[in-house]
């Protein structure tokens, strides 16, 4: 029994499998949020600022909601199909000459994992993690999909899917620990807001000094 877990399938990169949960870290993550939460105030008409600066930073905060992926488990199915593999990429499989591709034919079998909400937290890791599943993920039909190239049966698959999945799980539960906390968002925005005010008031005291009038 040989299991690949690599992914050379003709017409298909090398690199189309990746790490999930290892792209950007949580922090940096929820650092550009809060630089865009200020820069959502930075844009906002200078009457607004008038309003109550709880519930104007509340909305800037709601507007930048994120949707945590969801694992549809019970719509989960697969596709499969023969190929060839290179018999010198098989653990334990005897190749007499290296030089070249031994081409021995395989099953490859594509567990696919609906998801709801932002495929890009796929790839971040949270605060807490550990190895993180191979996997592709296809935000068009959204889901993630576990490949599987074998040789011959091999009766671990199933505990190998469920393990996958486990892991995913786990993962997007780390994940929403960390986010579930939006203190940093709200102080960012409401530190940008008391900031405008300010400016606003300093700029109307300087040009008031003069005492002329103004012409737009």
């Amino acid at each position: 029994m040989s299991t690949i877990k690599s992914n050379p399938r003709k017409g298909k990169p090398l690199m189309a499998l990746h790490r999930l949960f290892s792209k950007y870290a949580a922090f940096s993550v929820q650092q550009g949020r809060q630089q865009r939460a200020r820069e959502l105030v930075q844009v906002l008409p200078p009457e607004r600022l008038a309003e109550d600066e709880a519930t104007l930073a509340s909305e800037i905060v709601n507007s930048l909601a994120i949707a945590m992926p969801k694992l549809e488990e019970g719509e989960m199915f697969q596709t499969d199909r023969l190929i060839k593999v290179d018999a010198r990429t098989l653990p334990n499989r005897l190749v007499f000459d290296d030089s070249r591709p031994t081409w021995v034919e395989a099953t490859e079998i594509t567990v696919h994992i609906p998801f709801t909400g932002d495929p890009a937290m796929l790839d971040v890791q949270p605060s807490t993690h550990q190895g993180g599943v191979l996997a592709e993920i296809d935000s068009g039909r959204s889901e993630i999909l576990l490949i599987y190239q074998l040789t011959d049966a091999d009766p671990n698959i199933s505990s190998q899917i469920e393990r996958a999945v486990r892991e995913i799980k786990m993962h997007l539960g780390w994940l929403q620990t960390d986010f579930s906390n939006s203190d940093g968002l709200v102080q960012s925005a409401r530190s940008e807001i008391s900031r405008r005010k300010s400016t606003i008031e300093q700029h109307a005291k300087i040009i008031n000094a003069t005492g002329l009038p103004r012409k737009q």
